[in-house]
């Protein structure tokens, strides 16, 4: 299958390409950035610790930039494997970046789905504080991981 990948004529435009990858590269970069700084913005809000009346009504647009954000993100991102899957598969920072982003958005939607039609999202229990931990030390795996590709 990735032999196939690697065979794409995409994948030979990328790798030939003086300026493509690194333009994609860039859309990634800011397709984290928007997920990161939202989700950091909105966990921390919901956690107790930034505390803004304005932050309330804001979390719903900045769940959706966030949303927009993954989706750069993983467009971009599936573009950047393309180049080169079988570099980026056989590198174990890649794996566990996939790991991670995987786990992050599995814990967003059971999040999502716990919350939903609850009348206060910030009154929080133990598990909804997990959530949130989890949520934190997740998307910021996702970035450390990803930059660890480079070097291992």
């Amino acid at each position: 299958m990735l032999e196939l990948l690697q065979a794409l004529p995409i994948s030979d435009v990328m790798r030939r390409s003086t300026w493509l990858f690194p333009a994609i590269e860039v859309l990634h970069l800011a397709g984290i950035a928007m997920v990161l700084g939202t989700v950091i913005v909105v966990d921390l809000a919901l956690l107790g610790i930034l505390r803004s009346p304005a932050l309330r009504t804001a979390v719903t647009p900045l769940l959706a930039v966030t949303k927009c954000g993954i989706a750069i993100a993983a467009l971009s991102g599936a573009l950047l494997f393309v180049s080169d899957p079988l570099e980026f598969w056989n590198n174990p920072a890649f794996r566990l970046k996939l790991l991670a982003f995987a786990l992050a958005i599995a814990n967003a939607l059971i999040f999502q789905h716990f919350t939903r039609g609850s009348p206060e999202i910030t009154a929080l229990g133990p598990l909804k504080r997990l959530s949130i931990s989890a949520s934190l030390l997740l998307w910021c795996s996702v970035l450390v991981l990803g930059r660890a590709i480079a070097y291992v």
